[in-house]
């Protein structure tokens, strides 16, 4: 009995995440945010699907934080049509959101399809729920597949997932920012 309640539990919660339960989306601002200052680093630009929830957003400001405090400057953007943005601006990009169903969402994937090829190295963070298992067989391989047919090469990518604990999130932002450091040389 238990084996069988607790698998139409995982197969709701799943059924929940590929229907995109995210159809109460946030409106996305249109307005860059800039966190840090000097950037003797450099300069990274997070473009971010906020998805149906507040986590990705905090989850995108952690990272900015973290990679401010390695003395980058972090300029976030949300999806949104009319998106202005110059890829030539930054030293690296991190696409970041939800994941619904092992896929980016439409939004991020247009922005993609419209400034590819990259100049610079992309690298990835990724929300929702099983941040391990999904992540390796389903998230990333979708995700690189994607990125690849747009002519893209992902650098680096994690996922945190919403219900992780806070000591998961820490160590896989800061893995994310060790990949961005090597990519740009600052070790």
């Amino acid at each position: 009995m238990y084996t069988t309640l607790s698998t139409v539990a995982l197969a709701l919660v799943v059924g929940l995440a590929v229907s995109g339960c995210g159809s109460g989306e946030l409106p996305a601002s249109r307005q860059p945010v800039t966190i840090g200052s000097g950037g003797s680093a450099g300069r990274i630009a997070v473009v971010y699907d906020p998805g149906g929830s507040g986590y990705p957003r905090r989850t995108m400001i952690r990272l900015a934080e973290e990679l401010a405090s390695r003395g980058y400057v972090v300029d976030l953007y949300t999806t949104a049509p009319g998106l202005s943005f110059e890829p030539e601006s930054c030293d690296a990009l991190v696409l970041g959101g939800p994941v619904y169903g092992s896929e980016i969402r439409p939004a991020l994937k247009e922005f993609v399809t419209a400034l590819a090829p990259l100049p610079v190295p992309v690298f990835a963070l990724l929300t929702g729920f099983f941040p391990k298992a999904f992540y390796e067989k389903y998230d990333l391989p979708n995700l690189t597949s994607f990125l690849g047919q747009a002519g893209v090469t992902l650098t680096g990518a994690t996922k945190v997932g919403t219900l992780s604990s806070p000591r998961f999130v820490r160590t896989r932002l800061a893995s994310l920012c060790d990949a961005i450091d090597e990519a740009l040389g600052n070790e």
